[in-house]
């Protein structure tokens, strides 16, 4: 392993020593002297063996990390970390977290201390240049990872929370990309979906618009889950060790994006937070002290500036952020209103503000000001007799058309960039607003702008001829211009009845109809699908129906999961169509379009209207195995549907096969969802195509939906699982040794968890007197996966009111709407009884005395170098020691042929560390013939 001149033989050696690793008790024949040869390879950064070696070792300390750990393989592991070795440091990073896991491993990690160490490169400010900010990237991508897993965010707030506040501590030292990476780390660690418009506004080159900020508010309105629990403890331990100070910067892009942070932790804490934690946070306690701290006027002045951004932005963004998707609906209410309110303005006002907008000053559409243009279209617009005006009085209206003509070329030519969508925003505002009147739909119709768009369409036509030279819609200009907009312009006219005539008068809706046959065309099939308004019965709806029974898959795969993102927003009768449907595509030939139809009618029939309607329709889905379960899982929570499955015998028998292993199934699939939404994500936060998955991790649980019948809660007393349920966790609530007993108690808290969840399932809970054991679990169970197992737990248990009422009572908080409604999250009080895992003493063991055997008693020469090689595992003795085995050599190169030393010197190599380049100049020095 240790002559680069041999690469061949080293590599074979590698894979003899992997073969004793994957076999089972095969490291009890990997003596020490080859465990130290892997690591010193290991550690040597330019080696390149390194990678396997390091992956090698991972393997050892999983299998048996006792051998490692004595010859200090770990270390290895640890320093590997920060080296930036790209996918390889998650898998060295999955090891450590092992170790930590449960004390049968954990007595060979320092508690805190190791975590630290992958933490010290951020306090390093005498190493900088390129390298040093890759390894604080590196770092920074490992304590992301940490903070989201339990284990490493048990770690770091060991020894009371000293690692987070180092790490806090580290964003105010005077390096500024050290700050920025560790600022695009927070954002990581809290999840923050950063907007387009951000980089240009950390530059200081634009201010947000309402609109800008109103669009990234609304797209953070999702249901709460696992992952928002996660959070409220990771929010809070950060709180706690002062994470608002690190806003007290001097650096003016470093400030805009400190002072943005503290708005979206703001509205993270009134999402997951306690209110008077929430409260707190909204006080700025800190930067209020350093602005009104007049001693020091350019502290003062950074923080006053400060203060006043985030006052705008909270101002701008607060108001316009509902607590839930009901109030998101009201919210739009209220915005329709204010825009009724401004169609009654006189003539003279109205005028003025058509000059404003510079269309009637000017061609030039770089001059006209677009804002405006989309406040009158969607304000003064909507009244009858302005509308008027700005059509009869002004040349506003056709101007504004003419620039959509699509020969023309000046809307149709416009790049596709993100800055040019707003051409579309209004010309869909536009189109909506002339629809709605009858002289506007009637100006409509007679400008040429509708029949030129289906001149166009036409073009594609394979019945109507030959395209053009230069077709309106080819595959280019839908790709690189905004062409691809006049489908939603289009779409906006469906949701009309006059929309629809006029669709119907220049015979759009024929021309979709046939453009959906079009197998070389798969975007404009797509942009159809996507652009047409579903919302009343007609056209629309026939087309859309027509090609989810096309032959095409891919094509009906698509548009069914358009359906489901469709259905998932509607609210009232018309979900009806839909639900039909996606119950026809239940028997599609694809497999992979009936389980979409069973994905989109899963999220469809959240609400009970549509979940009443597919009972009615008795769907078969005996064709669809294990794929159709979520969909009769569904069927549970509601009596008609308990019935519907009674009748064709399906509850007992599912429910056996819950009890005895598909419980186990449950918690795997729900702890490997959780790890990848969980997961590092691979790109820069502030990039544009930067987002995160928002997967809802929980899924349904034959149990918990089970008792949300009176029907089922009966089923459940009657089979007496849950008093099974409840002897296991009594017995083994302390269970740390035995992996097989662990994981079913993981499984069986999952089930008891999604059975509380539900107000007919808590009492159950309360027969047997179990919650107090989760709630013991939670605080002060040895495995920490069971921990945070029972913190999700104690977090379903707060689903319904009682549940919060009861877990009151234990010293734990659980979180309420304002209208005092539970989002089923809680928190300990005193977060320590979650947070300190006790600690623990580290493994030890005596390493045996090294005696040597000489040649021959006395021998001075090989003593020498006997204590020459010692010294070689010392860097500070190392070059004087080097020096002498050297001249040693020169003088007596017959003792470097004596096998007896030569084996003395391989015990020392064994028994004590020294690195590559060492061991290699050590057995260089011989020349053993044998």
């Amino acid at each position: 392993m240790a002559d680069h001149r041999l690469e061949s033989e080293r590599i074979e050696a590698l894979k003899l020593v992997r073969c004793f690793v994957t076999t089972k008790e095969g490291m009890q024949h990997v003596s020490d002297s080859v465990l130290r040869a892997v690591i010193a390879v290991a550690e040597q950064t330019d080696e390149k063996l390194r990678n396997a070696c390091l992956e090698t070792l991972g393997e050892m300390i999983m299998s048996d990390p006792k051998p490692v750990a004595r010859c200090g393989g770990f270390r290895a592991i640890l320093m590997a970390l920060t080296d930036n070795l790209q996918d390889l440091s998650d898998a060295l990073l999955k090891v450590f977290l092992y170790m930590l896991e449960s004390p049968e491993t954990r007595g060979y990690v320092r508690q805190g201390l190791d975590s630290e160490m992958v933490m010290a490169v951020f306090t390093d400010i005498y190493s900088l240049g390129p390298a040093y900010l890759d390894r604080v990237k590196a770092s920074s991508r490992i304590v992301t990872s940490m903070v989201r897993s339990w284990a490493g965010l048990f770690d770091l707030c060991a020894n009371d929370r000293r690692a987070i506040r180092s790490l806090i501590q580290s964003i105010k030292l005077p390096i500024q990309e050290n700050r920025k990476v560790l600022l695009d780390m927070l954002y990581d660690i809290f999840r923050i979906q950063t907007p387009r418009w951000l980089k240009d506004f950390l530059d200081g080159k634009i201010k947000p618009t309402q609109e800008d900020l109103e669009s990234y508010w609304g797209n953070n309105l999702q249901p709460l889950g696992l992952v928002d629990h996660h959070q409220s403890v990771v929010l809070t331990v950060f709180i706690d060790a002062g994470l608002i100070e690190t806003t007290n910067t001097d650096a003016k892009k470093v400030l805009r994006k400190a002072t943005l942070l503290i708005p979206e932790l703001m509205q993270l804490s009134h999402k997951v937070l306690p209110p008077h934690k929430s409260t707190y946070l909204q006080t700025l306690p800190s930067l209020f002290k350093v602005a009104s701290n007049f001693e020091d006027q350019s502290l003062r002045h950074v923080a006053t500036n400060a203060f006043r951004f985030i006052d705008t932005l909270c101002r701008t963004t607060f108001s316009s952020i509902p607590e839930s998707l009901d109030d998101a609906r009201g919210q739009r209410n209220v915005d329709r209103i204010k825009q009724r309110i401004n169609t009654q303005m006189d003539e003279a006002n109205f005028r003025t503000l058509l000059n404003d907008t510079q269309v009637l000053a000017t061609k030039d559409v770089s001059k006209w000001r677009w804002d405006m243009i989309l406040e009158i279209i969607q304000g003064p617009m909507v009244s009858p007799r302005r509308l008027d005006e700005a059509i009869r009085g002004t040349k506003f209206t056709k101007r504004l058309l003419a620039f959509y003509r699509p020969l023309n070329h000046r809307y149709s030519s416009q790049p596709a960039h993100d800055y040019n969508h707003k051409y579309t925003k209004i010309g869909c505002a536009l189109f909506d607003t002339l629809a709605n009147s009858t002289e506007g739909a009637k100006y409509l119709a007679q400008n040429k702008i509708l029949r030129l768009i289906a001149d166009g369409l036409a073009q594609l036509d394979p019945m109507q001829g030959h395209p053009g030279s230069d077709p309106i819609f080819s595959k280019e200009k839908m790709e690189t211009t905004m062409t691809s907009g006049y489908f939603e312009m289009l779409g906006t006219l469906c949701r009309t009845r006059s929309g629809c005539r006029l669709l119907e008068k220049f015979k759009i809706f024929n021309l979709y109809y046939r453009l959906s046959e079009l197998r070389s065309r798969d975007d404009i099939v797509k942009k159809i699908i996507t652009s047409t308004d579903y919302s009343m019965d007609g056209h629309p709806r026939v087309i859309l129906s027509k090609i989810m029974t096309s032959g095409y898959k891919h094509i009906r795969l698509f548009a069914t999961q358009h359906l489901g993102t469709v259905l998932k927003n509607e609210r009232g009768e018309s979900s009806d169509w839909g639900i039909r449907l996606l119950y026809t595509q239940l028997c599609d030939p694809s497999s992979d379009v009936s389980h979409m139809a069973v994905r989109a009618l899963d999220d469809a029939c959240s609400h009970h209207k549509n979940l009443d309607l597919l009972i009615r329709l008795r769907p078969n889905l005996d064709h669809l195995g294990e794929a159709g379960s979520p969909l009769l899982l569904r069927f549970l929570s509601t009596s008609k549907g308990f019935q519907h499955l009674h009748d064709i015998s399906y509850i007992e028998g599912e429910m056996d096969e819950w009890f005895m292993f598909a419980n186990r199934q449950y918690m795997i699939q729900t702890e490997v969802k959780l790890a990848k939404v969980m997961e590092l994500q691979r790109f820069n936060p502030f990039s544009e195509d930067g987002k995160f998955e928002n997967e809802q991790v929980l899924g349904s649980h034959f149990y918990g939906e089970l008792t949300k019948t009176e029907e089922g809660c009966q089923l459940l007393r009657a089979k007496g699982h849950f008093s099974d349920y409840a002897r296991y966790i009594r017995e083994h609530c302390a269970e740390c040794k035995d992996p097989k007993i662990i994981g079913e108690l993981k499984s069986i808290l999952w089930a008891v968890g999604n059975i509380g969840s539900t107000p007919g399932g808590l009492p159950f809970l309360e027969d047997e007197d179990l919650i107090k054991y989760i709630v013991g679990m939670a605080e002060r169970s040895k495995i920490l996966s069971i921990k945070g197992t029972c913190f999700y737990v104690l977090g379903l248990l707060c689903k319904t009111t009682q549940g919060v009422e009861i877990l009151e009572d234990y010293g734990w908080q659980g979180i309420l709407h304002l209208d005092r409604t539970p989002r089923g999250l809680c928190l300990p009080k005193d977060l320590g009884r979650f947070l300190e895992v006790p600690r623990w003493a580290l493994f030890k063991e005596d390493i045996p005395k090294l005696v040597l055997p000489l040649t021959t008693e006395g021998n001075a020469v090989e003593k020498e170098i006997l204590r020459a090689t010692g010294e070689l595992g010392n860097h500070i003795l190392t070059n004087g020691a080097s020096k002498n085995l050297a001249k040693i050599k020169s003088e007596h190169p017959n003792a470097f042929t004596s096998i007896a030393l030569y084996t003395s010197v391989l015990d020392m190599l064994s028994h004590y560390h020294f690195r590559l380049p060492v061991r290699r100049f050590i057995l260089g020095l011989f020349d053993i013939k044998f």
